[in-house]
Formats: structure tokens, sequence, C-alpha cells
């Protein structure tokens, strides 16, 4: 298009001038923008009001104009129609901000040339408008002038035969003036149709009747006819389909009326019988005495302008990796479904899920390995669905599906069924084997509403229901998750100010080896007093913490305030201790947690000997690479390392001797009847040999009697914690129970002496330990 913007000022005598008559800033601004990514191509004038604008038309000739909308017309067809009036020869171009098939129709009977939505303007829409509008605007002005010399030909030789009719000319001289207005006449026909030839524009003239006379090869070319196909007498209007067929005639009678009009057609190619799109304008051919003699037509090729639309149209409706419908194509067809349902006496299901554990595959094999995963989940997904379904993803790992049914939740169910079952099985990305899972929340309408938004948000909190209760499973929505669900919202917002309004607090529970009976350290556990709730069980803040990822800042406040705490008490000359912290499976999957502790120990001045890490069973079982390497890392700190809650998951001794563990630490669960549970005894037994036989020490938490202690004495456990000792204690009362310790180190182990006698009066079990030592 370098006849109307050309690349450099060089390609061109002057540049194409351009009016822009606009009020609104911003849609000014929009079009310099655009406009100056053409250099000196082209001068841009503007103005703001309709009366600004035709007095610059009147003054001065614009190659161009740019209509905004938003003068303040409130008939801007009217105001187009007045300005053209006085600008003949200048194409004009409406900028609109909604512009509707029936807006756009009348502003092209007003003489606008093209009609562009404001919100999908982009360089080349604007580009390719102003290419054809000048083009147009060429081909008009020649056909006008070519009209104007026929007819003012046709004028000279019927003023010749007036004037032999009336004056008696001389006849030869009458036959000469004859043979020159001939001359003229077919030299100027010739010239219009070179023009008509060569045009980009197809020009198409018709019969009254509908029956074609001429076509131009542009025409041809849209219309897939071959250059030596005879055309004339041919209906070709019949190639239009039933659309365009009534729209072109519309536009006809107002021709004929001597309107003008213009209208869009879909027009099918002979061959291929593919659509192409065209702008007809035109008007009628009139003989010298003033009768319609035929029709003649201008075709504008606008396909790949009604392409773009259509590609702009389906990129805001549908998700571009999976190519599914978004959320709000979704919310749309939702409310669609609502409304025949209502009308039907159907119910309608809205299925919400997502995978579990998503996350986890991004950080492993990537992100482009988690885009490959959720396009075959969207195919998995499309399969399961009919067709009156509707599928769609809302974003991340989120999918939901529209299901209408007779049935109030049979056939939920059974889709249901179906996703779970085919997002179970195992997909192949890359050549890797990747397994994963899906939850799904189901809502019905009416039961549960007829809002589409009401019916998101319940569908929503039937997945967490869903995922909070069993993965891999489904749960249809009810009341009482409204309660529960808010209950748990207002809790994850207190937690997640808790820690900047210092909600939070650290208490300390001693830990005692059973060999010297002197304190061999202290676990930090984390305590929340809310002003209203008052004291909240960790077993309750703990998970919520987790699921909402609020754990990894207050686990690093935690780690910070007790490496603190325990460089304190030996600067105020306390017999240094061990302090243990819980990590969080949150904080341990975390990239950073190496680099977290060691930057706490250097800001707290705290020897890594003095910190003990406490991590789950579950968690260094839960992705084992990753554990030996994180642990590892952590190890090579100095710091040491427990298992906790050791012997209530799946355990893996061919793992459990990777890892460089340096404590086995047997859950209260086991030592609450050791005394009187053969099992639990039986395992507690198990775990001390167990860490014994792999170097590890051996810790048992919850000891509340003197019978527990000795059991756990007999079977040789290294240390124990719990109520007989002390309750977790706050920092200050910890350093003052330490300080006594310092003060009397025998008073600790008189303690736990005391109870040891106990053992002599318990089963030795010896012959369990030689069973499980041959093991």
């Amino acid at each position: 298009m370098s006849d109307v913007f050309p690349k450099t000022p060089g390609q061109r005598d002057k540049s194409t001038s351009i009016l822009l008559v606009t009020h609104d800033d911003a849609a000014g601004a929009l079009v310099e923008n655009i406009i100056s990514q053409y250099g000196t191509a082209f001068r841009l004038g503007r103005v703001a009001t309709a009366e600004a604008a035709s007095l610059s038309l009147a003054q001065s000739r614009w190659d161009v104009c740019l209509v905004d909308t938003s003068i303040g017309e409130t008939d801007v067809a009217a105001v187009v129609a007045e300005l053209t009036l006085r600008s003949i020869g200048t194409p004009f171009i409406v900028l609109a901000s909604d512009a509707t098939t029936e807006y756009t129709t009348e502003l092209e009977l007003a003489g606008v040339m093209d009609v562009l939505d404001r919100s999908t303007l982009t360089p080349a829409i604007l580009e390719k408008s102003i290419h054809y509008s000048l083009k147009y605007q060429r081909y008009q002005d020649g056909l006008r002038a070519s009209k104007d010399e026929l007819i003012k030909q046709l004028l000279d030789v019927q003023e010749a035969m007036e004037r032999l009719h009336t004056q008696g000319e001389d006849y030869a001289e009458l036959v000469e003036r004859l043979a020159e207005a001939r001359d003229r006449a077919e030299s100027s026909e010739s010239r219009y149709r070179t023009l008509a030839e060569r045009s980009t524009v197809g020009i198409w003239q018709l019969s009254i009747d509908g029956t074609t006379q001429y076509m131009n090869p542009a025409m041809r070319r849209l219309l897939e006819l071959d250059d030596d196909e005879a055309v004339n007498g041919v209906d070709h209007v019949s190639m239009l389909t039933e659309a365009g067929q009534r729209a072109f005639r519309n536009a006809r009678d107002q021709w004929l009326e001597r309107v003008s009009a213009t209208c869009e057609v879909a027009l099918i190619g002979n061959r291929t019988k593919d659509a192409r799109h065209g702008v007809i304008s035109g008007g009628v051919l009139p003989t010298i005495g003033g009768r319609v003699e035929a029709l003649l037509a201008m075709v504008v090729d606008i396909t790949e302008r009604k392409q773009a639309e259509d590609r702009i149209r389906h990129l805001a409706g549908h998700d571009t990796l999976t190519g599914l419908p978004n959320r709000a194509l979704f919310h749309d067809r939702l409310e669609q479904a609502l409304s025949t349902a209502q009308r039907d006496g159907k119910f309608v299901a809205v299925l919400f899920l997502d995978l579990d554990h998503f996350k986890d595959i991004n950080d492993t094999l990537g992100h482009p390995a988690g885009d490959q995963l959720l396009i075959q989940v969207a195919a998995r997904l499309r399969e399961c669905a009919r067709r009156s379904d509707t599928v769609a993803r809302f974003g991340g790992d989120e999918f939901a599906i529209i299901a209408a049914s007779t049935d109030k939740g049979r056939g939920a169910t059974i889709l249901a069924g179906r996703v779970i079952e085919a997002l179970s099985r195992t997909f192949v990305i890359s050549g890797q084997e990747v397994r994963t899972s899906t939850s799904v929340g189901i809502t019905m309408s009416p039961t549960d509403g007829t809002d589409a938004d009401k019916l998101l948000r319940c569908a929503d909190l039937a997945l967490y229901r869903a995922k909070e209760n069993e993965r891999g499973t489904y749960q249809f929505y009810d009341r009482q998750m409204d309660l529960e669900i808010r209950a748990r919202k207002e809790l994850e917002r207190d937690l997640a100010q808790a820690l900047e309004r210092q909600q939070l607090s650290l208490r300390y529970q001693p830990q005692i080896d059973l060999t010297t009976g002197r304190p061999s350290g202290a676990e930090a556990l984390l305590r929340w007093h809310h002003p209203q709730r008052g004291e909240v069980p960790p077993s309750v803040f703990i998970p919520v913490a987790e699921s909402t990822g609020v754990i990894v800042p207050i686990g690093e406040w935690v780690l910070r305030n007790a490496c603190a705490e325990a460089k304190r008490w030996q600067e105020h000359g306390l017999p240094p201790i061990p302090v243990a912290v819980n990590l969080s499976p949150v904080q341990v999957r975390k990239r950073t947690l190496v680099e977290t502790v060691s930057r706490v120990l250097d800001e707290t001045s705290l020897a890594p000997s003095q910190l003990d890490l406490e991590v789950t069973e579950g968690t260094v079982m839960d992705d084992t690479p990753l554990m030996t390497k994180r642990l590892g890392q952590l190890c090579d700190l100095g710091v040491s390392l427990t298992i906790d809650d050791f012997g209530t998951g799946y355990s893996s001794l061919a793992y459990l001797k990777r890892f460089p563990v340096d404590k086995l630490k047997i859950d209260q669960s086991f030592v609450r009847d050791i005394t009187t549970d053969q099992s639990d005894a039986a395992i507690a037994r198990t775990v001390i040999l167990l860490g014994h036989s792999l170097d590890m020490r051996v810790v048992a938490e919850g000891v509340e009697t003197a019978e527990q202690l000795s059991m756990l004495r007999s079977c040789n456990c290294d240390q124990v914690q719990g109520y007989y000792f002390s309750r977790p204690l706050t920092a200050e009362a910890f350093a003052h129970w330490l300080s006594q310790y310092a003060d009397d180190p025998q008073a600790t182990a008189r303690a736990v002496r005391s109870a040891w006698s106990i053992a002599d009066d318990l089963d030795d079990h010896r012959p369990l330990r030689v069973a499980l030592t041959a093991l």
C-alpha cells in the first residue's frame, strides 16, 4: 500500500492529508499514535466540532476525513451527510465505539466510506481502510469525470441536432460535429473501460431485472469466474447468500429511488464455494432523457477485515492455549442455558474442577510441560462432555462445564465420574508419563439458584469441600457449606493479619536426655492468641496457613525468633541447648528454604549446631529425590535434622537410610497408651531399635506419666519431652526454668531417676528386641 502510506517521504511528492474530527482526547491520542508510526508520509489535522470541520473542509482540500462519534452530535449520520455535501471528493471514515450493523448501515447511507470499531483499531486496519477509501474515491472521481464528459458530449450532439432543426445549419458541418462528438465519446468510453479493467474494486453493471451486463476482472475474481466466461445476461445475484440477496435488493430499490445506499454481502465462489465478504455501493445509469437504463455497483472486498474481526471476537471469548471458551463466554452461555432451562422446566448442572498438584508438575517439569498437560486435559474433557455441553477453561488449571438435563443430579453425577476417571489416566508429556487427578464441585439450578454468578460461587465452594474431604472425588453443593466456608474465609483473613498485628507467640517445651537426666533441647511451639477467638489451637490454624501459603512468612518468623531467643539465653549465661523448629511441607518445598535458614543463622549469630529442624515423615516421603537434595543442603549448613511424627505415615526403610537425619521422633499417639496397649509399645520399641540401627537418636514426645517415662527408659529411648516435665513455656519462663537447672544441675536428674525404679516392674521384652535386631 505504498501509494497511500509510503514507507519513506521520497516515495511520494506530497503527504496524504487527514482531517480528524474528535473532541475525545483518548480517541485523538489513539489515531495520532497510529499515524505517527508512518513518519512524514502524511499530514494530520484535528478539529473538535462539526462546525470547525465544515469550515476546514470548505477552506482546504483534505484527502481523508476521520470522524469520531464522540463529537457530541445526537445524529452523527446527519452531520456526516452535511459534511459530505461541503466536501465533494473527500472520503469519510467513521470511528465508532459501538459499530453495530444497523448503525453502520445508517452511516453508509449518509455517504460514509467505512466504519471502524475504535476498540479493535490497529495500524493495519486503519491503513487498509484509508487505502481502499482513497482508491475508491479516485475511482469515483474518474468515473464522475468520464460520466460528465460523456454527458457533455451527448448534450453537444443534442444541441447540434436542435440547431439543425431550428436554425437549419449546414448538414456537412453538422455531420462533422457529430463525428467529433462520437470520437470524443468513444475516447471517453475507452478511458472509462481502461480504468474499470485495472481497478482493484469490483465493478458490476446490471440490468434493472438483475442480470449482469458487465463485470471487471476484480469482480470476476470475487466470484471466481474465468476471464473468458460469458457473463452478459447471467443472473449473478444468485451467487450471493440468501441474506446477501435480500440486502442487495433493498439497496437496489433505494438506488432506483435516487437514494444512496450500501449493503454488506457474502459472495459464494463459483469453484471453491468459499464465501468472500464485500461492501456494495452504487446507483443508476440514466439515459439522456432521464430514464433508468441500468445499475452500476462497486464491490469492495472486505474478507480480510472480516476475518481479522472474527479472530478478534474469537480471542475475546476463548482461551488461547486450549481453544476452550473462557470465563466471559462461559458466563454468557450459562445465562443462556439458565434462561432456556427455566422456560423448558429443566435442570442445569455447573461442574467446577481443577487439577491436584498441578503446581508441582509445573515446578518439576517446567511450564511448557504444564501447558501440554492442560491441552491434553482440555481434549479429554471435550470427550467426556456432550455436544450440547460447554467446557471452558477459567485460567491456570481451573475448568468448568455446563450440562443441561431433565433429571435433578443423576446426569451430573455420571459426568463427574467420567471426568474423574478420564483425568486419572496417565498423560504422556514429551515422552514422559505424568499422573494427576481432579476434584469436582457440582451445583444445580434451580435447586441452588438461578443466578449465574451465584451458581459459580456455589460450585467453587463444593470444589473446595471435595478437595478438603478427599481428593479425586466430587461433591454437590449444600447450603451448610456457605456457613462453613464463610467461617474458614474469616479464619484465613484473621490469620493473614495475625503476624502483622503481633498476635503470634512462641512457647518452648524442654527435651530431657534420659541418659544424663539433663535438659538436651527445647522445641519451639507456635501459639495464636486472637482478641475475639481467644487461643486458637495449632491443629486448627496450621492447616489453614499451609493451604493459603501464609505458613511461609509465619515459618520464617518462627525460625528467626526461636534462633534469636536461643542466642539470648546463651548471652545471659545459660547452658547452650539446641532449639528445635518445625518446618511445614510448604516451607520444605520452597527453593529458598536453605538460603533462608542460612540467612537467619547469620543474622542471629546462632551456631548451626544449636538448631534442630523437624520435618514430618509424610514430607520427606512425598518427593524423595527433592527431599534428599534439600535435606542434604540443610545438613551441609551444620544443622541437625529430625523426622517428626515417625510411624504415622508410610515409612520406607530404603529411602530413610538415604536421608542425612540425626533423630527420629516417636509420635505422641504411640506414647499415650504405651503402658496399656501392646501394639503401641511394640511400635515404640521398633522405632527405637530402627533409629539406633541407623545411628540415629530417638525422641519420644507426649510423656505425661512416670510409667510412660519408665517404659521408654527400658526401651533405651534417648530423649523425651512432655507435660511430665513441663508444659510449653514462654521464653522468659523457659529461661527461668533453665536457670534453676544451672543452679542445681542434679534437680532434673533426680526427677527423672525417681521414675526409673518403676521400670523394674515392667516386662523386659528381650525376645522381641532380639527378633527385631535379627530382622
